[in-house]
């Protein structure tokens, strides 16, 4: 019980019974006179009368008085109270978990002005309960990372299925003030750590009621949440079936026409060889280089034909030294015309000295080309829609740095219409898609995490709402383990590998 709400029961109490025994026993002291000169030699009726119609009227008059008292103390709870109980109904509407979760601890927080917050859900494999969000009223605050299935608090919460709060909260050896299992079908899938509350109340019964049924209906927002993903993981594996069915054919009606051009480039460049003698050098240099430039993307093209044809199977070629900054140059080499076109200020910030990768040079330009051409069109669509400001920059950033790890992290950040919070999550997955089904397949990001993923990296997005740009986050192991003359072999490959055109 709440100790304000203890010393108002008291003191009340005090009053009414100090009132009951007070008035009778002070007319029977000072107003004697008074009475017997009324009542004569039966005065003494009437502080008995009094007695036994206050003595009465008593537990009336202090259940009245606690309840007002108790009404205007607890009007701050019971309104944080009614406000968790809103928040436990419409749960079950989010399909996001991590959006669940903060939305939960926000509102706790927000409303009941605990200290901090920590929701803990348990990992299947391991079986610990790991931290999946916190938060706290002001500054940080330091949690645990994961208990233990075994550990005092989760034996406890799982045993019991209910609540702890006050003294059985500090037996567990914690600082908390309130824990709450979230338990369905008798299993306990997590449970929520709340700090003090404002002044260092205690949790009352009521508050344990509330976070009882609050954790309760978290429980079942999670499995809703769980069984959402589920179905769109199956959904995707059969779009996925569906789509390498259709990859073959559609890789070969590609790929026959696009040989055919290399082949009628190269013949033309024969022929300019011949006829050298009877065009002005101009013209002819003029004529070599749309050449080269048609048979440089052919060659592209045909490469990524080839990514695509090997992107639902696990890839069996040996990744090769490359350099960043050979790979960081031809994609800008790609992408120049189109930040040109768009009038696009391209900033690039990357090391001095040659950082070393074992990668598809091909791959990963496909990468990058694919998430520059994306900022390109989400730049392009916040202008036309008229969603920019007047401090609104049309730019791309690119960031590259060495990370502790031997880990090389590439920052890819625009000015863009941004992705909205509802798919940033599934922004990867196959078919998803920001753009209109008319200019986006929802597969460029989605390879794109395939191939960094074959490469042994990380690739992850970021961004906060529509119209606010976005940013896309690569960590690619450096090799450490590279010797001067594997150096000087890839350099030499390098240079036989290197296209030339000679006609």
């Amino acid at each position: 019980m709440d100790i304000n709400i203890a010393l108002t029961r008291a003191g009340i109490f005090v009053f009414v019974y100090a009132l009951v025994l007070g008035i009778p026993f002070g007319l029977a002291g000072w107003g004697r006179e008074w009475l017997m000169s009324i009542w004569g030699q039966n005065w003494f009726w009437a502080p008995m009368i009094i007695l036994l119609v206050l003595a009465t009227a008593g537990p009336f008059i202090y259940q009245y008085l606690r309840k007002q008292a108790e009404d205007v103390i607890l009007k701050e709870q019971k309104q944080y109270q009614k406000a968790l109980l809103a928040i436990s109904s419409n749960m079950l509407l989010i399909k996001e978990l991590g959006r669940l979760l903060k939305t939960i601890a926000s509102n706790i927080v927000d409303t009941v002005r605990v200290s901090w917050v920590g929701i803990y859900l348990q990992d299947e494999k391991s079986g610990k309960y790991v931290l999946r969000y916190k938060q706290a009223r002001a500054g940080e605050v330091k949690l645990p990372e994961e208990f233990l299935g075994e550990s005092e608090l989760a034996r406890h919460l799982s045993s019991s299925r209910l609540p702890i709060a006050g003294e059985e909260a500090a037996a567990s050896h914690l600082k908390i003030g309130l824990a709450a299992p979230c338990s369905v079908d008798e299993v306990m899938l997590g449970f929520i750590l709340l700090g003090d509350k404002p002044r260092n109340t205690a949790y009352t019964q009521d508050d344990v009621n509330v976070f009882t049924i609050l954790a309760n209906q978290t429980a079942l927002a999670i499995e809703n949440c769980q069984f959402y993903h589920q179905q769109k993981q199956y959904q995707h594996s059969l779009r996925t079936a569906s789509l390498d069915r259709q990859m073959a054919s559609m890789v070969h009606e590609i790929d026959n026409p696009i040989q055919g051009i290399c082949g009628s480039v190269e013949s033309l460049g024969m022929i300019l060889d011949e006829v050298e003698k009877h065009i002005p050098e101009e013209k002819l240099k003029y004529a070599r280089t749309k050449l080269e430039r048609v048979l440089f993307n052919a060659m592209r093209i045909s490469n990524m034909i080839g990514v695509v044809r090997d992107y639902s199977k696990p890839t069996t070629g040996e990744l090769i030294l490359e350099t960043l900054q050979d790979i960081l140059e031809a994609v800008y080499l790609i992408m120049q015309p189109q930040f040109k076109h768009s009038n696009i200020d391209y900033l690039q910030d990357i090391p001095k000295e040659i950082v070393w990768l074992r990668a598809n040079k091909v791959e990963l330009e496909q990468v990058l080309v694919n998430l520059a051409t994306n900022s390109v069109q989400a730049i392009d669509e916040v202008w036309a829609v008229g969603a920019n400001t007047p401090e609104t920059k049309r730019r791309i950033t690119l960031k590259a740095y060495k990370m502790d790890g031997n880990i090389l992290r590439i920052d890819f950040s625009d000015t863009g219409s941004g992705i909205k919070r509802e798919i940033l999550e599934d922004i990867f997955l196959d078919f998803v898609t920001t753009k209109a089904s008319s200019v986006g397949t929802g597969l460029g990001l989605s390879i794109s995490r395939k191939i960094i993923q074959r490469h042994k990296g990380k690739m992850w997005a970021e961004s906060e709402g529509e119209n606010k740009g976005a940013a896309f986050h690569i960590e690619l192991p450096i090799p450490a383990d590279i010797t001067e003359e594997e150096i000087k072999k890839a350099e030499e490959q390098k240079l036989k590998k290197k296209r030339r055109i000679v006609f």
